[in-house]
């Protein structure tokens, strides 16, 4: 195993982290109502490894726990999803904060039809930043305007009601991959005017689900999903079997388990440019599988 460089600390539980594209800098949302920004270029100015760094270089308050957070491709803006029902956009220059348009758009039937109803679980922009889109705990998917911060497209009850946990661009920006407390990943079209083209399933349905009144196996965690760097697998995990699950991105069968944890896989994330996945899980440990382990 490689020595830890660096650790950063918080003053609660992370709920998510992020490179900046353009600097060399780690922005993380937390329970506290806190966005910091720690810088990591200070590494290569340190000369020991793996020392306590308690103090941001930059930190934005909020006013509740901060689910989320993405940054602009230019690395200018950053979007922040809330336990708020309202996304916020700040700059980063500036600090300075703006919310989403509050103008109804063509179709609403109200102006709060524009944003969620709920808290946000999670907010991501798309490759060009012309577009990011949203996944509510009310059960919406939302797809924004990047530059007049409208809101383009609703699909209500996209994962059968429950919570929406994640949201993905494919590179092209042409689908979307979201996750949902229902156990079901799927694909979204987004030129085809947000239409469903696949649904990944990891686990089938018990009789205890259907005794619930569920046709699909609901989960209790919010899992995430991911593309690999090829975008040829969809990757995600399995509440039921303690694994990540691959997916065939083009018929939906499952190619792959990855094993090893002895608790609930919450999170996946691919490298962008090699077969790569980390995945992340309750028994407290990250796991690492390189090309030799994923075929």
């Amino acid at each position: 195993p490689k020595a830890v460089l660096k650790t950063y600390y918080d003053t609660a539980a992370v709920n998510d982290l992020e490179f900046h594209p353009t600097v060399g800098l780690l922005a993380s949302a937390s329970k506290d109502n806190s966005v910091k920004m720690f810088d990591i270029l200070s590494l290569q100015k340190s000369s020991g490894t793996g020392g306590p760094v308690k103090k941001s270089m930059k930190a934005i308050t909020e006013t509740c726990n901060v689910r989320s957070l993405s940054f602009h491709p230019c690395g200018d803006y950053l979007l922040i999803g809330t336990d708020h029902h309202i996304i916020r956009l700040y700059d980063l220059g500036t600090l300075s904060c703006f919310t989403t348009n509050l103008t109804a758009p063509v179709g609403a039937t109200s102006v709060s039809s524009s944003h969620h109803s709920g808290q946000i679980n999670q907010v991501r922009w798309n490759s060009q930043g012309n577009m990011y889109a949203s996944g509510s705990k009310d059960g919406s998917i939302k797809l924004w305007d990047g530059v007049t911060g409208q809101c383009a497209k609703t699909v209500l009850k996209a994962h059968n009601g429950t919570e929406v946990c994640s949201v993905r661009f494919s590179k092209n920006s042409k689908y979307l991959l979201t996750s949902g407390k229902d156990g079901i990943v799927r694909l979204w079209d987004l030129v085809g005017g947000m239409r469903e083209l696949r649904s990944y399933i990891a686990t089938t349905v018990t009789h205890a689900d259907r005794a619930a009144g569920k046709n699909y196996p609901e989960q209790k965690y919010r899992l995430q999903a991911c593309f690999s760097s090829t975008e040829d697998w969809v990757i995600g995990c399995d509440e039921r079997s303690n694994t990540a699950v691959i997916w065939d991105t083009r018929n939906a069968s499952i190619q792959q388990r990855l094993t090893g944890h002895s608790n609930v896989v919450r999170w996946v994330s691919a490298s962008p440019i090699e077969p790569l996945i980390m995945s992340a899980s309750s028994d407290y440990r990250a796991r690492l599988y390189a090309d030799s382990t994923i075929h």
